[in-house]
């Protein structure tokens, strides 16, 4: 029995060892170099070390009096290996401690679609570089936020806060040298989400939930949950800046969800929540179908902005927790940027079209509230694998040659149009 102990052991001593880790050394034409450091209200720049001449570190100059501004880090560019927190260390030193040596604090943080996770460390000021070594499986000493629940996901984002022992408006600067960030290597990190955003894959699917809402990706759409859990909470994702400036605008979503609901639609440039946005409050229920999904568009045709880079989607901001927590569970689909005129065109949709079963395998049935002139199947790359001119209301597609994926069927009805996603 002794001898089967020390082999178990024997054996998670080997797993941990050969778990494949990623070391970030900030030298040029590595994973994350000069172009993908980013910061706040600190400067920050991938510079050449103080100590070792031939060595390249991240240097981080906090500004005093900068806030929760007041902050440097770096982004997993695409194709790099995304952050796990089963293991994390890094290397830091400062010419600036001396005395104050363990009362400057700094609080580690990690972002990403999936949530955020933040572990506050203190150094010793040994005036030397030394080991930080971060565990992410408890929240003892940290921020009430560590969010410990989320430490199972993957990041690419990382933020390193410094504050002089206090709060992040102390009046303690310094300068600081972050080299060889270890850490326990995730999935490629995908391109920025770019639109249309059609929850078909992994990078497609690149929307965080935020103030208390949770997302799911399944059967190609996303499903938001404790959508009205404070009076922000919303979801959200980075993209590309906008080009607003031609006055032909818009922007579609397709919803589905046990109520009607006001749907807020929001445009900001990065982290800025709250001003030079672009919002649109409905006054009433925009989506008013219950049960059914609903393609709700947005106006933009009197925009200009060229400079919106992040979209925020709100239900009912504002609105109380309802008694049911069902109630609160929303689909959402289809986010679409585009030519306004074609965007409210489309909008006109055909009444009670069902497509089942979905996910489908030999045979896919449909059916409407009215005669359906014409049905096409498409593939994501827009070609036809699939036509009929049925003139009735019920009728069926044999799919049983397509191969496994996501497809688009549109159905026209008169001046009608609808369209649903089928997955096989």
């Amino acid at each position: 029995m002794k001898n089967l102990y020390f082999l178990f052991i024997a054996l998670l001593t080997v797993m941990f060892i050969n778990a494949q880790t990623t070391t970030i050394t900030f030298e040029d034409g590595t994973s994350v170099d000069s172009d993908d450091i980013v910061g706040g209200g600190s400067t920050q720049a991938v510079v050449v070390d103080p100590t070792d001449a031939t060595n390249k570190v991240l240097s981080i100059d906090y500004n005093p009096g900068s806030g929760w501004d007041n902050w440097g880090g770096f982004l997993i560019p695409e194709g790099a290996s995304l952050m796990k927190t089963d293991q994390i260390s890094f290397r830091i030193w400062t010419p600036d401690h001396g005395a104050n040596a363990g009362t400057f604090g700094y609080l580690f943080k990690l972002e990403g679609s999936g949530g955020n996770v933040e572990q506050s460390f203190l150094v010793d000021g040994a005036g030397a570089w030394q080991t930080i070594t971060l565990d992410f499986s408890t929240c003892v000493g940290s921020p009430g936020n560590c969010n410990v629940d989320n430490a199972s996901q993957q990041f690419n984002k990382l933020v390193l806060h410094h504050w002089g022992g206090s709060n992040p408006s102390s009046s303690d600067d310094e300068i600081i040298y972050i080299d060889d960030l270890t850490y326990t290597t995730g999935d490629a990190a995908c391109p920025t989400q770019t639109y249309p955003v059609t929850f078909t894959d992994t990078c497609s699917s690149q929307v965080a939930a935020a103030d208390g809402a949770a997302i799911s990706f399944a059967d190609g759409y996303a499903t938001v949950s404790n959508t009205n859990a404070q009076d922000w909470t919303n979801i959200q994702f980075d993209h590309a800046a906008l080009d607003l400036s031609s006055g032909t605008k818009g922007f579609s979503v397709r919803v589905k969800g046990p109520r009607a609901s006001k749907v807020f639609f929001k445009l900001q440039v990065g982290g800025n929540c709250c001003s030079n946005v672009i919002e649109r409050w409905p006054a009433e229920n925009n989506y008013t179908t219950p049960g059914q999904w609903q393609t709700i568009v947005y106006d933009m045709t009197n925009e200009s902005a060229t400079d919106k880079t992040k979209t925020v989607i709100f239900f009912d901001a504002q609105m109380a927790v309802s008694a049911d927590a069902a109630d609160d569970v929303f689909m959402i689909d289809d986010i679409t940027f585009g030519e306004f005129a074609s965007l409210s065109t489309s909008n006109v949709s055909i009444s009670d079209v069902s497509v089942y079963p979905n996910p489908a395998k030999d045979f896919v049935n449909i059916s409407a509230g009215e005669k359906i002139d014409s049905a096409t199947i498409y593939d994501l790359t827009g070609r036809i694998v699939k036509r009929s001119n049925p003139n009735k209301e019920i009728f069926n597609f044999n799919i049983s040659d397509l191969s496994n994926g996501v497809y688009l069927v549109k159905l026209n009805a008169g001046d009608k149009e609808s369209t649903v996603k089928l997955i096989k």
